[in-house]
């Protein structure tokens, strides 16, 4: 018994050094493996901070964006119509609000996760009695 498995170590070795030698002379060639996946469309958004009053402005604070859609997304901010004058503010970025009940604040195209600051501006008016944010997915939902 103590033979057989001498010889079957001794078989295993020089298998390796002739596979060893074996692959120093053989061509190399190219080979590719794809792997492909399909995941769940997630598109989310969110303020992290609490809202601060400062006259006629409302810093809304951090908004934080997450969709993962191919095609983009929009981040839309649902307002009271007849708002005309006011603006908001995206990263700096002054937009009047529609004069609908509907604002986009974002139009992207690609993928995205970002953290925006987000103020209304409303001048002489009086502020909204309600406002709510909704993030849409412009592709194939997964």
């Amino acid at each position: 018994m103590k033979h057989l498995k001498l010889a079957a170590f001794a078989m295993i070795g020089a298998l390796i050094a002739i596979g060893g030698q074996g692959a120093a002379f053989a061509s190399s060639e190219n080979a590719s493996i794809n792997i492909r996946g399909t995941v769940r469309t997630v598109c989310r958004v969110q303020f992290n901070q609490p809202t601060v009053a400062n006259g006629a402005v409302i810093q809304l604070g951090q908004m934080q964006q997450l969709c993962n859609n191919i095609d983009g997304y929009r981040v839309v901010m649902q307002h009271p119509a007849g708002l005309n004058g006011a603006t908001v503010s995206v990263d700096g970025v002054e937009t009047p609000l529609s004069s609908g009940n509907e604002t986009i604040l974002v139009d992207s195209n690609r993928p995205d996760f970002r953290t925006s600051e987000v103020s209304l501006n409303f001048g002489d008016m009086a502020g909204p009695g309600a406002l709510s944010f909704r993030i849409e997915p412009k592709g194939t939902l997964y």
